[in-house]
């Protein structure tokens, strides 16, 4: 009988220990611990600045720490393949620009980027502008066309990262206004503008945010902006749907990632903590005064567009390989 009663007293306190062990994870919420963002270009950049006004506006709704953790390189592949390493469990993301659509789809990348990250969602958005040295023979998107149309030779672009997200976007437009181009390429979107304001290059395509304070100064001209609606902080120049190129739009996004294996559950309550974040009117108030845009897409529709851009990019860049415009 004592041995019975003593057995029965180590069942039971196997047991207790059990649901000990258990209990605080089940009672545990995610987030629970600090989050981390990996950036993978320099504090100061278009992107990193996003990423650092999300993560403080979202920390606040989790109720736990945020930070933004920078691995520049190699057109963001480097912070992104750190990413496809890390535990899946919801505490690292990856925070980048659109450009990986591109970056990922050169060959150079050592992760796939349709299978191996998780799209959690478009965080925010903004324009690109074509810009115009003040040296070059014309003031508008149409004198522009109309000179590379006559003297193709002579046109010289410049380009921020060679097969990025800006290069791919002046690719579609220039192909559907035939026009042909030498394309200089720069480390970034402040060595580009320098070559527009010493005429170095003729023009250059930018995020409208970097080009804003060059135009406003007349140092450059803006000649046209890349998406469906006009830049709200330059209202005057024209897109180049409504002038040259209808129908086109185009853009860049600063988006975020998870690494393959997350937990649904955490991919979607992250996307809508992030739409909620983008759509406050503090928030959007902030983001307008940066030049940039709310989107808050759902991990899904994100999903759909990583998918169809990258396809679309890896026939370009074969193409521009082959007529020798990319290396």
């Amino acid at each position: 009988m004592i041995k019975r009663c003593t057995l029965m007293m180590r069942v039971l306190f196997l047991a207790l220990c059990a649901v000990m062990l258990v209990a605080p994870q089940a009672r545990a919420e995610y987030p629970d611990q600090t989050i981390k963002f990996v950036v993978p270009f320099p504090a100061g950049g278009s992107t990193d600045i996003a990423a650092r006004l999300i993560a403080e506006q979202l920390s606040q709704r989790l109720g736990v720490t945020i930070v933004i953790d920078n691995q520049p390189g190699a057109s963001g592949l480097i912070g992104a393949s750190s990413v496809v390493r890390a535990k899946p469990d919801g505490y690292t993301f990856l925070v980048t620009s659109n450009g990986i659509h591109s970056a990922a789809a050169t060959g150079t990348a050592n992760f796939d980027l349709k299978t191996d990250l998780v799209p959690v969602s478009q965080i925010v958005g903004g324009a690109l502008m074509l810009v115009g040295s003040k040296e070059a023979p014309f003031d508008t998107i149409q004198g522009f066309v109309e000179y590379a149309q006559k003297d193709p030779d002579k046109v010289n672009i410049a380009i921020n990262a060679a097969l990025g997200s800006a290069h791919m976007a002046f690719e579609r437009f220039r192909r559907m206004v035939k026009i042909e181009y030498q394309p200089i390429f720069y480390p970034g979107e402040s060595p580009s503008l320098a070559a527009l304001v010493s005429g170095e290059s003729a023009v250059g395509i930018i995020s409208a945010p970097a080009a804003r304070a060059l135009v406003e100064d007349g140092k450059v001209n803006g000649l046209a902006v890349t998406t469906q609606e006009r830049f709200a902080l330059l209202p005057n120049i024209p897109t180049l749907n409504e002038t040259v190129a209808p129908g086109y739009a185009d853009g860049y996004s600063t988006v975020i990632f998870a690494p393959k294996g997350t937990p649904n559950d955490i991919v979607q309550k992250m996307s809508r903590e992030i739409a909620e974040v983008v759509r406050q009117p503090e928030t959007a108030k902030k983001l307008l005064e940066l030049g940039l845009t709310a989107m808050g897409s759902t991990p899904e529709e994100y999903a759909a567009i990583v998918a169809a851009d990258f396809d679309r990019n890896v026939t370009l860049i074969a193409e521009l390989r082959a007529s020798g415009l990319a290396e």
